[in-house]
């Protein structure tokens, strides 16, 4: 999501002194969006790289730590990193 640099840092942006209940409108649609996208219990790095069209050298840095069973990486790991260890909704 773009966002103008008013929506970002204005007054009433995601970072302004009027923004929390935005920020908080955005990370939940996040979350929303990515329950919707990954519809499998597990993902490889490489599906999720492909699926979220993610950086591939951001991606391996940013799961690496995260535990694994045997078919990958959980649905739920996933969203849980990926929204700054917290859940929105």
């Amino acid at each position: 999501m773009h966002l103008t640099s008013e929506e970002h840092r204005g007054e009433n942006g995601v970072h302004g002194k009027n923004g929390h209940e935005l920020d908080l409108k955005y990370k939940q649609a996040l979350e929303s969006n990515l329950r919707d996208i990954l519809g499998k219990s597990h993902y490889t790095i490489e599906e999720l790289i492909k699926k979220l069209l993610l950086n591939e050298e951001q991606a391996y840095k940013v799961f690496k730590k995260v535990p694994r069973e045997p078919e990958g990486i959980t649905r739920e790991e996933v969203i849980f990193k990926l929204l700054g260890n917290r859940y929105y909704l």
